[in-house]
């Protein structure tokens, strides 16, 4: 005879779980945290080589394991350029157009406005720069003193030097030092003695 018609009570009543599916149910679970089992991990081979390794211990994972922020993040506004050590930036330094032409003049594919530039600080006499930048004050019978004219400044055409930070500050000492208004001004000084010393 035929089995009876289940009903809806016979439909949702719960299903008797085997014995072995109720043990596997009531295992604990391996939870992988700090206090939990230490895990290996393996880095990649190119970091591997680039960092030596180091053991920490148990416990102290937290202290040891410190992020490294990407390198465009180390601080904002500073060009990957300026972290390495040396890095080369541009500076702009203005010139007069007919001191310019000089200054092409006696560049090429190897000597740069840079290396020019370096070749005038190594020939010219800075106290004579100084006293272009300070001149000695004209005193009269009087006894007073009458005002320096400073010569009124051109139409000047921007180039681009090539300094690391280190360059770049022993320059902005020299400007401040001689007491020149910019570091246009010193520099156009520079080539001036340099490229025309008799017009210095």
């Amino acid at each position: 005879m035929p089995d009876a018609q289940k009903g809806f009570g016979d439909i949702f009543a719960p299903v008797k779980t085997p014995s072995a599916d109720k043990a596997k149910l009531l295992r604990p679970r391996t939870r992988r945290e700090s206090g939990g089992p230490n895990i290996s991990v393996v880095a990649d081979p190119v970091e591997s080589a680039a960092a030596p390794e180091t053991l920490v211990e148990a416990g102290t994972e937290d202290a040891a394991v410190v992020p490294q922020p990407a390198l465009a993040e180390v601080e904002e506004g500073v060009v990957a350029s300026e972290l390495v050590m040396g890095a080369a930036r541009s500076k702009g330094t203005y010139l007069p157009p007919d001191l310019l032409e000089l200054v092409k003049a006696r560049t090429n594919d190897d000597v740069t406005y840079t290396d020019l530039l370096f070749d005038a600080f190594d020939a010219v006499d800075f106290e004579e720069v100084r006293k272009h930048f300070r001149p000695e004050l004209s005193v009269g019978p009087s006894g007073i003193h009458r005002r320096v004219r400073r010569k009124r400044g051109t139409g000047s055409i921007q180039i681009q030097l090539r300094l690391d930070k280190v360059q770049e500050k022993w320059i902005s000492d020299k400007v401040a030092w001689s007491g020149a208004p910019s570091r246009s001004a010193f520099v156009s000084y520079v080539f001036e003695l340099f490229l025309r010393p008799e017009e210095g």
